[in-house]
């Protein structure tokens, strides 16, 4: 065979590939979400939706949940939840992974995911919708001596609540080691996430619409990351920090009840209407919000709770998008940060957009206007906020002016050529050396 041919047979096998796809209803996209699968599965799982005969490759590592085997109906007419919990039962004992082939699966029970059995679907062709009040996917511990539900995947999977699940995703006593990727969460009357005590999960592109609560961390949930994920138009809170000793982590985490050192990366809370906070951070320590934007909040955008429990909190290079009856952060914590970050969206005049109770560091931030107000509402307000760099530069017009700044700002006045500190009540011009 020559070149040619060769070349023409290669451009016939993609020819049938792509039309193979079109078939089954699954673009480049969906292929994309099973990316990582391969990795771990040997391309199987891929196979399902591509057709193992055309890969050439065995398809013995992964269960559908369809299979005579299981029977879950993809229709959306029976309810599915006995097979896809048998489904991912079998995948337990037998090493496998389970797999969602697009359709609209109807559970009226908690679908129970046992430890290291990760599961897939093709985007948000494969629904999971729930019938009735229940916590529609459950990871937990489930009696072994494993140290928790540890390790595995959920990737391209749309979970609709249906107005009617009361939770999403239930990390319940204690989940280590997952990772969800490209799911959507809508429509839950409670939190689309719960975590009790759970550690070290990674949360990539989670989309979260609909929903009372987007996020919430109880009990010590530490140490989990966030990239890129959204959470629009939650009817309460988009993410939750505290405690509830009505779980089983309550009093069995190192972190004393407080959720620690979570990081949100690239995040968004948006479109909120009814919520009264983006962030509420009742209790919790240690926590980062990266370059993230917090527009929902109608009461404010970060509220932090009064007292020792809720200690440095930062926000780096965040924006923050206020109405006029709006708080941008209630610092209630000891020693929040806020750095580099943005707040506007102001139209009436001298608005307070950041309260402090407690002390805090604001650092090279823009305020979009200089009207914008700073205000200490309790405490000791010589150092109650601290402003910083200590050699800012700048005009006597642009000079900081938010009222309570804490003691030795210092301020190089371009127009005097003198240095200016604070002294907490008055700029002292010094001569500049």
């Amino acid at each position: 065979m020559n070149n040619d041919n060769r070349h023409d047979n290669k451009q016939i096998s993609r020819r049938k590939l792509l039309t193979s796809l079109g078939t089954l209803g699954v673009g480049v996209a969906g292929a994309s979400l099973l990316s990582g699968v391969d990795k771990v599965y040997g391309s199987s799982v891929t196979n399902a939706v591509y057709d193992s005969a055309a890969l050439n490759v065995p398809s013995t590592n992964f269960v559908n949940v369809t299979d005579a085997s299981f029977k879950a109906d993809p229709t959306g007419d029976k309810d599915s939840t006995k097979a896809i919990n048998d489904a991912f039962a079998f995948a337990a004992q037998n090493k496998k992974a389970v797999f969602f082939p697009g359709g609209t699966y109807l559970i009226e029970e908690t679908i129970n995911v046992p430890l290291h059995v990760s599961f897939y679907g093709v985007g948000h062709a494969s629904e999971i919708k729930a019938t009735a009040p229940i916590s529609m996917f459950k990871f937990a511990s489930q009696g072994t001596d494993q140290k928790g539900n540890r390790y595995g995947e959920m990737s391209g999977l749309y979970i609709n609540g249906n107005q009617i699940a009361t939770i999403g995703l239930e990390l319940a006593y204690v989940v280590v080691e997952r990772l969800f990727q490209a799911v959507q969460i809508e429509n839950v009357s409670g939190p689309a996430i719960r975590m009790d005590t759970s550690q070290n999960n990674t949360f990539v592109s989670v989309n979260i619409e609909h929903c009372k609560q987007g996020i919430v961390l109880l009990n010590g949930a530490g140490n989990n990351a966030f990239y890129r994920c959204e959470i629009n138009e939650p009817g309460d809170v988009g993410i939750l920090f505290g405690s509830d000793e009505s779980l089983t982590g309550y009093g069995k985490n190192a972190f004393s009840n407080q959720s620690t050192g979570n990081e949100f990366n690239k995040c968004i809370i948006e479109r909120g209407t009814t919520a009264g906070y983006g962030v509420h951070i009742k209790s919790g320590y240690r926590n980062v919000f990266w370059n993230c934007d917090i527009v929902a909040g109608r009461l404010a955008k970060v509220k932090i709770d009064f007292g020792d429990n809720q200690s440095l909190n930062g926000f780096y290079r965040c924006a923050f998008t206020c109405s006029d009856n709006e708080i941008a952060i209630s610092a209630g914590g000891y020693r929040t940060m806020i750095q580099d970050s943005i707040i506007k969206g102001y139209e009436k005049a001298n608005p307070t957009c950041i309260e402090v109770f407690n002390e805090t560091h604001i650092i090279h931030c823009h305020l979009s206007e200089k009207t914008y107000k700073i205000v200490n509402k309790a405490g000791d307000r010589k150092i109650n906020i601290r402003f910083t760099p200590l050699n800012a530069v700048g005009s006597t017009e642009n000079r900081p002016n938010h009222g309570h700044m804490g003691v030795g700002v210092q301020y190089y006045n371009i127009t005097t050529e003198m240095l200016e500190i604070w002294n907490g009540e008055a700029w002292k011009s010094v001569a500049f050396k």
